[in-house]
């Protein structure tokens, strides 16, 4: 059967779902590094602690906002991969046209979730602004800056999720 979507709508959706891939695989990019820099960063402090007694006043804290930063990428890279856990027994249960209305009002859900992170994000965000980090010469904000951001990209790829939900014809749509 023919699509009675206009062409634009389709395009738009297209774009909006190619957005949310090339943001997960930055995303994934900027986690691996953030994981990197922390292995490292721990790797030094042991070292520098039990090889040369000597202990290094910045890593703690540098870890622990690499740490913030893999939780947050990570949260954003399993969501569009799917990897959170689920509860599909009823979803499987059902038809595809009961299982596409009840994976577009789980992702209303999640896109909720993810406006309130980006929202409280940015206002936990402006109170981090006016503190300095104890031990790194960086404003506070900057390393929490990735609270809003992945919400707002988790936002994305719920969007992009609910677009190729209704986009791909239904003898196609798997439960996911």
């Amino acid at each position: 059967m023919p699509s009675r979507r206009p062409a634009a709508v389709s395009a738009l959706s297209k774009g909006i779902i190619a957005l949310s891939a090339r943001l997960n695989r930055a995303t994934r990019a900027l986690l691996v590094c953030a994981a990197g820099a922390m292995i490292a960063v721990v790797l030094l402090q042991v070292i520098c602690r039990y090889l040369f007694n000597n202990s290094l006043s910045w890593s703690e804290e540098l870890a622990r906002m690499l740490l913030v930063q893999i939780t947050f990428l990570g949260a954003a890279a399993a969501f569009h991969s799917r990897m959170h856990i689920a509860v599909d027994i009823v979803v499987n249960a059902v038809g595809p046209k009961i299982r596409r209305i009840l994976a577009s009002a789980c992702l209303l859900v999640c896109a909720a979730l993810f406006t309130a992170l980006l929202v409280y994000g940015l206002n936990f965000s402006k109170i981090l602004c006016l503190q300095q980090a104890a031990s790194l010469p960086v404003n506070r904000a900057v390393p929490f800056a990735v609270i809003p951001v992945s919400g707002g990209v988790m936002l994305l790829h719920a969007v992009a999720m609910l677009l190729a939900e209704w986009t791909e014809p239904e003898s196609t749509a798997q439960p996911k």
